[in-house]
């Protein structure tokens, strides 16, 4: 008999953000390796829903999981003012609500899991086994994790070391485990005759509100050296992406705005090179383990990145041409380096939904 995993959490679906392809993603990865699969999540925004079909579209997944979305009777998601005091209100009083409506008890010999600082605070203290996933930091995260990280069914896995360095907190049972990718949304031999002189950059434009600074990569492109390459700019959202679209472009510059999965993995399999940039804050120099680098390697693109320390340390890291943080001039000697380069053969394996998967099972079984 499988065994079942509940993965409670704030996060609503479908979504086009990157946290709710990752965890959509993972999630079919535990499916696919053995678990029976519940995702809890509130109805908070008018287009969340519960639909399987709906779920399965978004996320190009094709796992058979249990959807329950609950009511969210809270203000966050319907007031747009003081929205982090709401989301903080709101998060606590829709996790207290469903710990205390459902026996989670009678579950106790299966597994849980979150991303969800308030889930994890009030799972851990009904002594449920339940691993954290834990992508960033913050005062809150650190004072909970104080009061359950010691505790013995409590496990939390680290994007990357410098989240896991910015905790006080003891914790007894942790594990560093980067982001991943679905490599059956790839072909398994990426058609090289299908390449073209194509630089991509892909996600989402805005970080926390702030701008990835797209419009660098843009000015680099009227560079004469570019004019038999094409540049690629996919994502939302699409007031960002049509902000960009009055600018000044070359004719080989194309905003697609967003596109599906399946689009996704077109445009990538297509191109040559991946641009990782990011806006200059903390989350993005040290808390960060981009999904869409792994989409990049996955596609068998040459990486280009900020020299930021949280690229630094992504697997494979040495084959990245860094560049200065709003530097144009950087940015144009990375690119140019890239494409003088060969690509490089990386055991994709090592990257893969499936391989992080199992070792959240193992973390679960420790």
């Amino acid at each position: 008999m499988n065994k079942t995993l509940y993965y409670i959490t704030y996060q609503t679906f479908p979504a086009s953000t990157a946290n709710s392809l990752q965890t959509a993603k993972q999630l079919n990865a535990l499916s696919k390796i053995g678990l029976d699969i519940n995702l809890v999540f509130p109805l908070r925004e008018k287009y969340s829903s519960d639909n399987l079909d709906s779920y399965q579209k978004k996320y190009a997944v094709n796992e058979n999981i249990s959807l329950y979305g609950i009511k969210h009777p809270y203000p966050f998601g319907k007031i747009r003012f003081l929205e982090p005091l709401l989301y903080h209100l709101s998060h606590y009083l829709w996790v207290k609500k469903i710990s205390k409506d459902y026996n989670f008890e009678k579950d106790k010999n299966n597994f849980f899991m979150t991303r969800s600082d308030w889930t994890l605070y009030f799972l851990a203290k009904k002594n449920l086994n339940i691993v954290f996933e834990c992508h960033q930091y913050s005062k809150l995260r650190n004072w909970i994790l104080k009061k359950v990280g010691s505790k013995d069914n409590v496990k939390v896995v680290f994007l990357n070391i410098y989240i896991r360095q910015s905790f006080t907190a003891s914790i007894k049972h942790s594990l560093l485990l980067h982001s991943s990718v679905d490599l059956s949304e790839f072909p398994k031999e990426i058609e090289y005759k299908n390449k073209r002189k194509r630089i991509i950059f892909l996600g989402n434009l805005l970080r926390f509100g702030k701008n990835r600074g797209v419009e660098s990569l843009i000015n680099v492109f009227k560079d004469n050296y570019f004019d038999n390459y094409e540049l690629i700019i996919a994502g939302g959202p699409d007031t960002s992406a049509n902000e960009l679209r009055t600018l000044n472009l070359q004719n080989n510059v194309k905003i697609l705005g967003e596109i599906n999965r399946a689009e996704v993995v077109k445009q990538l399999c297509e191109a040559e090179i991946g641009i990782l940039m990011n806006s200059n804050d903390i989350h993005s120099q040290h808390f960060t383990s981009p999904l869409k680098y792994f989409e990049y390697l996955a596609a068998d693109l040459k990486v280009v990145a900020t020299n930021f320390p949280s690229h630094k340390i992504l697997p494979f890291s040495n084959h990245i041409d860094f560049f200065e943080f709003e530097n144009d001039e950087s940015l144009k000697k990375a690119i140019k380096s890239s494409i003088e380069k060969q690509s490089q053969n990386i055991d994709k394996q090592i990257i893969s939904s499936e391989t992080r998967a199992k070792k959240i099972i193992e973390i679960f079984n420790s």
